[in-house]
């Protein structure tokens, strides 16, 4: 309200209230003045606000979370050929495809390994080339009965048990370990001199006892000690090798 329009409702109400009347309506309406501005702020507040999960973007509510130009946050835009799912800009497939790194398959395709199944616990799925395949844990990897052999758990005889064939040995497959005596001249603690599983030239040991006869348990590795066969220095516990024979 104006300086003239004041002026013109104090003289209106001037000539037809009396004075002590015409004060107490100026302070009601100059009261009544704030009240009135602050609830209309208040609704033009409340009218600014959007329901969720739609966000205020300039002077519109959007759906952010499916809205392919405002994907997530207010002007993000996703690429041609991508749609809005959860407010992420994702590949949009025809029917019977899925999304696959930047591409479409087959919805019977494979993207991940964690998409495909294991048949057993000497086999591992993989995802190759979109395919689920099954394939096998190398052998000798330990399973429950044994170790793994051709992608079945096999059982096997550990080394100083007796035995009655190569193949009855753990690690037979990996090569190094035999079916022999592993009696050592001046080692009393040793097997009798019947059949057991040991290994040759730097298969794991423990002890000599791990090792074929003739042969020794030095760093961890079984080494033939002076006479025993040998292929190369590294097979000797000495390191020489000489005419075929540990020296």
């Amino acid at each position: 309200m104006d300086g003239n329009q004041f002026d013109q409702l104090t003289a209106t109400l001037g000539s037809r209230t009396p004075r002590r009347s015409l004060v107490s309506v100026l302070a009601i309406s100059a009261m009544a003045l704030p009240v009135a501005s602050v609830e209309a702020r208040r609704k033009k507040r409340k009218k600014k606000t959007c329901k969720p999960p739609a966000r205020k973007c300039g002077k519109l509510c959007l759906e952010v979370l499916s809205d392919p130009a405002n994907c997530g946050s207010c002007g993000r835009v996703c690429a041609a050929g991508e749609g809005c799912v959860d407010g992420t800009c994702t590949l949009q497939c025809p029917p019977g495809q899925n999304p696959c790194d930047a591409g479409c398959i087959s919805e019977n395709s494979c993207c991940a390994n964690s998409e495909c199944d294991s048949t057993g616990e000497c086999t591992v799925a993989a995802c190759l080339e979109n395919t689920c395949t099954v394939l096998n844990r190398p052998d000798a990897t330990s399973c429950e009965l044994g170790e793994c052999r051709n992608g079945a758990c096999t059982t096997c005889i550990a080394r100083r048990d007796a035995c009655l064939g190569d193949s009855q040995c753990c690690g037979y497959t990996l090569g190094g370990i035999y079916c022999l005596s592993n009696l050592h001249v001046d080692r009393i603690a040793c097997s009798d001199e019947g059949l057991h599983c040991c290994g040759f030239w730097r298969t794991s040991c423990e002890g000599d006892c791990d090792c074929c006869g003739g042969f020794e348990c030095r760093g961890g590795q079984c080494c033939g000690s002076v006479g025993t066969i040998c292929g190369i220095s590294s097979d000797c516990c000495d390191g020489n090798c000489v005419s075929s024979l540990c020296a």
